[in-house]
């Protein structure tokens, strides 16, 4: 009896062991998926050159927005973001304003800092302080909120960017003098330069599937 009681209990042990590991597996693949949407701004209107790389993913509640300055030249400190988006108004969004990074936002807006950049835009976010040495921002990231809200609505549209201290080399010790205004438009999924979201693997949700029978048998040894 008790030889056989341990073997019982080992068994519910493994059989637990195996549909936690099975959970946690599912859940990393399924977390992995979340759906992204990359560009560059690489269309310099009149200024130094700052191309600029832009990556959108859908997170929870909405879609993180992440710029790197990625230019041969330059590198540049970037002051202002602006974007068009689709089916919503700057009333309908919320942009954590954390008084370091994202120091304003507005909408429509051609100025919301650093100058104007030549047309309007449905949101201007400001980045940082204006003037040199200040800070500088050359790679950043910020959560654009709103109902429903997900990369789609940001798919054809047109973004650009307003960078201060332009020159090569630039950094917040030895900042550049020049400024940028660089503009692109988001590609769509599929078909564009925008990533499509990626199906889960059908042997993950075969997985998932076999998490009911494993837990039934564990309440059943």
């Amino acid at each position: 009896m008790y030889l056989i009681s341990n073997k019982a209990s080992a068994s519910r042990a493994m059989t637990g062991l195996a549909a936690g590991s099975a959970i946690a597996l599912l859940a990393c693949a399924m977390t992995a998926q979340a759906a992204t949407l990359s560009f560059t701004l690489n269309m310099t209107n009149g200024s130094d050159s700052s191309d600029t790389d832009v990556v959108l993913t859908d997170i929870a509640g909405g879609v993180n927005m992440a710029f790197t300055v990625n230019d041969t030249v330059n590198n540049a400190d970037l002051a202002a973001i602006y974007f068009d988006i689709m089916g919503y108004s700057f009333a309908d969004l919320t942009i954590p304003i954390d008084g370091v990074v994202v120091t304003d936002a507005a909408g429509p807006s051609s100025n919301i800092q650093a100058g104007n950049i030549g047309q309007v835009f449905d949101v201007g976010v400001a980045i940082g302080a204006t003037g040199s040495g200040s800070d500088f921002f050359d790679a950043f990231d910020f959560d654009v909120l709103g109902s429903g809200l997900s990369i789609a609505a940001f798919y054809d549209q047109t973004f650009a960017v307003r960078g201060q201290s332009v020159g090569p080399g630039s950094d917040a010790s030895n900042p550049g003098n020049g400024s940028s205004k660089e503009f692109g438009m988001a590609g769509t999924a599929p078909g564009g330069s925008g990533i499509p979201p990626v199906p889960l693997p059908a042997g993950l949700w075969l997985l998932a599937g076999g998490l009911g029978c494993l837990v039934l048998r564990k309440h059943l040894v």
